[in-house]
């Protein structure tokens, strides 16, 4: 994703420094520009195993279930980033 923005033309950090969380988690990345309305974009990422005994039921009657999920999650735990002005943008993929 920062390789994509980077050569998009929108510098930006890896694990960035003193966001938000105070457990010490931290976003996967942030442009260091403005991305949309004066605000910058955070975003983490995560991959997920559909077949993983915590996600094979459902996606099996469900497809995109675990990813839908993921994201679900990312947004709530990162919600402090939206309320602080950032753009928040989970990234759920299968593998």
């Amino acid at each position: 994703i920062k390789r994509a923005l980077t050569s998009a033309g929108h510098p930006s950090t890896l694990e960035p420094v003193g966001l938000t969380q105070t457990d010490g988690k931290r976003a996967d990345g942030v442009t260091m520009t403005p991305w949309s309305k004066g605000s910058s974009l955070a975003w983490d990422a995560t991959a997920l195993d559909r077949l993983a005994p915590s996600n094979i039921e459902r996606s099996a009657t469900n497809p995109g279930h675990a990813v839908k999920s993921a994201e679900d999650k990312k947004t709530d735990k990162y919600s402090e980033l939206t309320r602080r002005g950032y753009i928040f943008q989970p990234v759920a993929y299968e593998v």
